[in-house]
Protein backbone atom coordinates (compact mmCIF):
# COMPACT_ATOMS: atom_id res chain seq x y z
CA UNK A 1 0.00 0.00 0.00
CA UNK A 2 1.63 3.20 -1.19
CA UNK A 3 1.16 6.42 0.69
CA UNK A 4 2.15 9.96 -0.17
CA UNK A 5 2.77 12.76 2.35
CA UNK A 6 0.30 15.61 1.92
CA UNK A 7 1.97 18.95 1.32
CA UNK A 8 1.79 21.45 4.21
CA UNK A 9 0.49 18.88 6.73
CA UNK A 10 2.88 16.23 8.05
CA UNK A 11 0.10 14.40 9.93
CA UNK A 12 -1.83 13.60 6.74
CA UNK A 13 -1.04 11.03 4.08
CA UNK A 14 -2.87 10.03 0.89
CA UNK A 15 -3.41 6.36 0.16
CA UNK A 16 -2.56 6.06 -3.54
CA UNK A 17 -4.69 2.93 -3.99
CA UNK A 18 -8.08 4.31 -2.92
CA UNK A 19 -7.25 8.06 -2.71
CA UNK A 20 -8.24 8.24 0.96
CA UNK A 21 -6.69 10.88 3.22
CA UNK A 22 -5.32 9.28 6.39
CA UNK A 23 -4.55 11.15 9.59
CA UNK A 24 -1.44 9.60 11.11
CA UNK A 25 -1.34 11.83 14.18
CA UNK A 26 -1.90 9.75 17.31
CA UNK A 27 -2.43 12.83 19.46
CA UNK A 28 -4.94 14.18 16.93
CA UNK A 29 -6.81 10.89 17.10
CA UNK A 30 -6.91 10.97 20.90
CA UNK A 31 -8.04 14.61 20.85
CA UNK A 32 -10.88 13.68 18.49
CA UNK A 33 -11.96 10.80 20.75
CA UNK A 34 -11.97 13.16 23.73
CA UNK A 35 -13.96 15.71 21.74
CA UNK A 36 -16.55 13.08 20.78
CA UNK A 37 -16.85 11.95 24.40
CA UNK A 38 -17.37 15.51 25.63
CA UNK A 39 -20.00 16.13 22.94
CA UNK A 40 -21.83 12.95 23.91
CA UNK A 41 -21.81 14.01 27.57
CA UNK A 42 -23.25 17.41 26.60
CA UNK A 43 -25.92 15.76 24.47
CA UNK A 44 -26.86 13.45 27.34
CA UNK A 45 -27.09 16.39 29.74
CA UNK A 46 -29.34 18.28 27.34
CA UNK A 47 -31.62 15.27 26.97
CA UNK A 48 -31.78 14.92 30.75
CA UNK A 49 -32.69 18.59 31.11
CA UNK A 50 -35.42 18.21 28.48
CA UNK A 51 -36.80 15.27 30.39
CA UNK A 52 -36.73 17.23 33.66
CA UNK A 53 -38.56 20.16 32.07
CA UNK A 54 -41.20 17.81 30.66
CA UNK A 55 -41.68 16.26 34.10
CA UNK A 56 -42.01 19.70 35.72
CA UNK A 57 -44.57 20.71 33.09
CA UNK A 58 -46.67 17.62 33.67
CA UNK A 59 -46.54 18.10 37.45
CA UNK A 60 -47.62 21.74 37.07
CA UNK A 61 -50.51 20.71 34.81
CA UNK A 62 -51.53 18.09 37.36
CA UNK A 63 -51.43 20.62 40.22
CA UNK A 64 -53.37 23.24 38.28
CA UNK A 65 -55.93 20.68 37.15
CA UNK A 66 -56.77 19.62 40.71
CA UNK A 67 -57.74 23.13 41.85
Amino acid sequence: MSKLQIKDNPALERDLFNKAVINTSVSGYHNRLKQKTLQQEKDNEIEELKSDVQEIKSLLKELLGKK
